[in-house]
């Protein structure tokens, strides 16, 4: 197997290990999680508000040591009810989008069911 690695889009990042993200997402992530509503590698979520674009690796080049680590302080805060206290967090910053955002983010949550029976991670 060579050294290359290969670069791909994604519509479904989350619970990520590792991130590199450039100055433009990382204004804009600031923009949304002002205050902090959900954990901050829900990608998707980013995805979704036109925040960022979303890419891949077909290597990992950042790994978790361990399983046991500590809960985050926003999983802390959300122990109970966690699915649906995220949903109210982005269905209020989906509302305060302009029409054009909401579109795009109609668009993009669209091409995410569509794609998401053919994504997989079989490296």
């Amino acid at each position: 197997m060579g050294d290359n690695v290969n670069l791909y889009s994604t519509r479904n990042a989350f619970c990520t290990h590792g991130y590199m993200i450039n100055r433009a997402a990382a204004r804009n992530i600031k923009i949304f999680q002002t205050p902090v509503r959900f954990e901050i590698d829900a990608f998707k979520f980013y995805y979704w508000l036109n925040a960022c674009k979303l890419y891949c690796l077909d290597k990992d080049l950042i790994l978790q040591l361990s399983e046991d680590l500590a809960p985050s302080s926003v999983e802390k805060m959300w122990k109970s009810d966690r699915k649906s206290k995220k949903d109210k967090a982005y269905k209020e910053l989906y509302n305060q989008l302009p029409l054009k955002g909401k579109l795009i983010s109609q668009f993009r949550r669209l091409n995410k069911a569509i794609y998401k029976p053919f994504e997989s991670l079989d490296y």
